[in-house]
This record gives structure tokens, sequence and C-alpha cells, in this order.
């Protein structure tokens, strides 16, 4: 183990919140099979939601910006219309 000085000539144990999380991992109790798969079968639902949101919002976008296309074109059409001869 490793000790720095902080202020006030204090020593401090370096890295110590890493050391306390890797003993963490090494003594927590081992994770069932049936829990690994259903966090899993979560984890594959959440991003298969995650795509298809994706997807529809894309295709939203896309709708979205050929109409703002169709409108300008209108509105270039109008205002040539209004424009004195």
């Amino acid at each position: 183990m490793r000790y720095r000085r902080v202020r006030h000539g204090r020593l401090r144990l370096n890295n110590s919140r890493e050391q306390a999380k890797k003993l963490d991992v090494l003594c927590a109790r081992p994770v069932s099979e049936q829990k690994l798969r259903d966090q899993l079968t979560h984890a594959q639902y959440a991003l298969a939601q995650e795509v298809a949101t994706r997807e529809a919002l894309q295709t939203h976008a896309a709708d979205d910006a050929a109409q703002i296309a169709q409108l300008q074109t209108d509105l270039a059409f109008f205002r040539k219309q209004q424009k004195p001869n």
C-alpha cells in the first residue's frame, strides 16, 4: 500500500476507493445463472426498444425534412407571385 502526503502533513492511502471496490467485487456473492439470464433478457429488450425508437425518430425526421423542403418550395413560389412585374 502506498501513502502520499496531503495538506497539513497528513498521510492518506492512495487509491483507497479503488481498492475498496475491488474488495467488494471479490467478496460479493456469486450471482445465480438465472439472475444473469434475466438481466441479459432485460438488457436485450431495452436495446430492442431503443433501436425501434431510434428508427421511428429517424423516419419522422426524414418525413419532416421532406415536408419542410416542400413548404420552402411553396413559399418561394408564392413570393414570386407576389412580386410586382
